[in-house]
């Protein structure tokens, strides 16, 4: 009888399959108990090389410095007291086109948050019809402070410009729509309400008695950290910024409170305070070559924030005095021309005739050297003084007239946007002109030809202006030095130890006044610029 094998293909590799799992599973059994045996003979084995003892007491002890320690403790207590009133404000507005940083001036308000990330579109579908493409909304970071319970909040007029929307958070997460009641640029100050309970204004410092020297705190927003506290001291008082950048006879109101206290993009609109916690500066500007924080910060001081504030409250516009004069800063070279001892006061170099200026009988050369009884120290304290003096109210000035002193007194008038709209008129470019007379002093750098009724179109220039146009300037000469241009136009000329401005209508008068002038001998141009005037003095110390 034969016998048939019941070991087939399929039963052997089964067999194999049985035989190979077997040692998987012995062998990670095997390796599972010999690491947990290593481990442990590792653990075992360990012996710290030295016992750890921590340090238990501070290098210096508090009761060795109660002055610091008691000086800590104000820091933090005027901190969490001004903290809930300062806001951060998010207002969002259409996106401006890029712009290239190398060109942005050196004294900058604070530069928006970035643009946010857009969601690519996608394609409509076949026979919907095509909507208007929505412009992207870009925020801006900013600060602002509460100045009243009912839900007044102030803060940069920058921050909220052309905004569509404005979100005001609060210190306890608290978040609400804020409404825009009124905005000055020029003051830089905008006015937010709220409708909101349980808010903790701050209350307003008087920024006059500000010293250099104090500290301050600076509380805002900056980058979008909330309720960031920095310190530093008052480092200056009165900066015009806008001076550097558009000239020293900037029609600005600047008057800015400098501080070393860190400001930051974001702490725009928020509060600089003293050690009272009292508000003596909204935080508005930086200068600076990186657009952060260098150690030169301007922040708004609280007495014009304060005027503006109130006077947008009350009209919905910040109403300003006005003078009727253009004026700007002495020069140590025109000390002699106008019979001078300092460089205090501000030089008027224009009047508008029918303004309280001109009624009352102030000239072109006039030296303003006090108003309402109170020294006058610069054109931009005057510029101020006015702006903020009541519509009405009649008040004296102190004059200096070829070296006599003189009293006026004028009624206060309103700046109206016609006034402000003609003050730094630009200047145009220059026609070519004829040949210069050759002349062996300051003037021989001139050329200057007649006014026509085609270089008045060009110049903007009314036809009651008389002068002579200024068509080149000699290159390296002192009339270039001090800032004398094609395209200014020279009204009057004063020859050094005269005290009288004379009147130049014609290239003939020009030229028969610049032959009396010796070669070292000053001389003072009154030149129009658009529509600004401005002494200049050619002297051998230029």
């Amino acid at each position: 009888m034969q016998t048939r094998s019941i070991v087939t293909a399929p039963n052997m590799k089964r067999f194999f399959r049985i035989v190979l799992l077997l040692i998987l599973i012995v062998s990670g059994v095997w390796w599972v108990t010999n690491r947990q045996k290593a481990i442990t003979a590792e653990k075992m084995a360990f012996k710290p090389a030295s016992t750890y003892t921590p340090v238990t007491e501070p290098p210096v002890l508090a009761k060795d410095i109660p002055l610091l320690q008691q000086v800590n403790r104000e820091y933090v207590r005027v901190s969490q007291a001004v903290i809930p009133s300062v806001v951060n404000v998010l207002a969002s507005r259409p996106a401006q086109p890029s712009v290239d940083l190398d060109g942005v001036p050196f004294m900058l308000p604070f530069p928006q948050a970035p643009s946010a990330p857009q969601t690519p579109s996608r394609p409509a579908k076949p026979g919907t019809k095509k909507k208007s493409p929505t412009l992207p909304k870009e925020p801006s970071v900013g600060s602002g402070v509460i100045i009243s319970k009912e839900g007044h909040i102030i803060t940069n007029c920058h921050v909220i410009k052309d905004a569509d929307d404005i979100i005001v958070y609060l210190h306890d997460n608290r978040r609400y729509k804020a409404k825009l009641l009124a905005s000055d640029e020029l003051a830089d100050v905008a006015v937010l309400k709220i409708e909101a309970e349980n808010l903790q204004p701050l209350v307003w410092g008087d920024s006059s008695t500000v010293q250099i020297g104090e500290q301050v705190f600076a509380i805002g927003n900056p980058f979008g950290l909330s309720e960031s506290v920095s310190l530093g001291i008052v480092s200056a008082k009165g900066r015009n910024p806008s001076r550097f950048t558009t000239g020293a006879n900037s029609n600005s109101y600047e008057d800015f409170i400098q501080t070393t206290a860190a400001i930051n993009p974001g702490n725009s609109g928020g509060a600089l305070v003293n050690i009272q916690g009292e508000l003596i500066g909204i935080n508005t500007a930086i200068q600076s070559t990186s657009r952060g924080f260098q150690g030169i910060g301007f922040a708004i001081p609280s007495n014009l924030a304060r005027f503006a504030f109130e006077s947008l409250i009350k009209s919905g516009k910040v109403t300003r005095g006005y003078l009727g004069v253009t004026i700007q800063e002495l020069s140590p070279n025109d000390l002699k021309f106008f019979k001078l001892q300092t460089e205090a006061g501000a030089l008027v170099t224009e009047v508008e005739p029918s303004s309280p200026a001109g009624k009352i009988g102030l000239q072109a050369g006039d030296v303003i050297v006090s108003f309402n009884a109170s020294p006058v120290r610069d054109p931009a304290e005057l510029r101020l003084a006015v702006s903020q003096t009541p519509v009405g109210k009649e008040v004296p000035i102190g004059v200096m007239r070829d070296g006599k002193p003189l009293t006026f007194t004028f009624k206060v008038a309103e700046m109206t946007p016609d006034v402000l709209s003609k003050l730094d008129a630009p200047a145009e470019e220059p026609p070519s002109g004829p040949a210069m007379e050759p002349l062996d002093n300051f003037l021989g750098a001139l050329r200057v030809e007649d006014l026509t009724p085609a270089s008045r179109r060009t110049h903007k220039l009314k036809p009651t202006v008389s002068g002579v146009l200024v068509t080149s300037v000699e290159e390296g000469s002192v009339a270039e030095a001090e800032g004398v241009h094609p395209g200014d136009v020279i009204e009057q000329l004063r020859i050094e130890g005269q005290y009288v401005s004379t009147p130049v209508p014609d290239v003939k008068t020009f030229y028969a006044l610049a032959r009396k002038l010796k070669k070292e001998q000053g001389v003072l141009l009154l030149l129009r610029r658009g529509r600004v005037t401005t002494f200049v003095a050619l002297t051998p110390e230029s």
